[in-house]
């Protein structure tokens, strides 16, 4: 598991960027990656110690790679490794929770 102060450094970091800090990109964001997760499980083959960031800049939306939306790149969390990505997906829905709150 993800480490509380790591938790909070990256839920921080993602709320703090502009450009993925909004409700209806971090519920894309959210999507992809639970779908990413699936392909993870089910092949088998991606080395666990790796970033995530470097499986997920592959996956699709809207038909273009994650890689190449503004957002992705200046917002996803490039030091956590795969081994902990459905962390990274819990630590996503707590920003996007938390984004809510702030914009009531």
């Amino acid at each position: 598991l993800l480490m509380r102060n790591s938790r909070v450094k990256i839920k921080a970091d993602i709320l703090a960027c502009n450009e993925i800090a909004d409700d209806a990109t971090l519920e894309a964001l959210l999507a992809v990656m639970q779908s990413t997760i699936a392909t993870i499980l089910v092949e088998g083959t991606h080395d666990p110690s790796k970033p995530a960031v470097d499986f997920m800049e592959h996956a699709e939306l809207d038909g273009k790679a994650l890689k190449s939306h503004s957002w992705f790149e200046k917002g996803f969390p490039k030091e956590v490794p795969l081994r902990y990505i459905v962390d990274l997906v819990q630590v996503i829905e707590a920003a996007k929770s938390e984004l809510k709150i702030k914009l009531q």
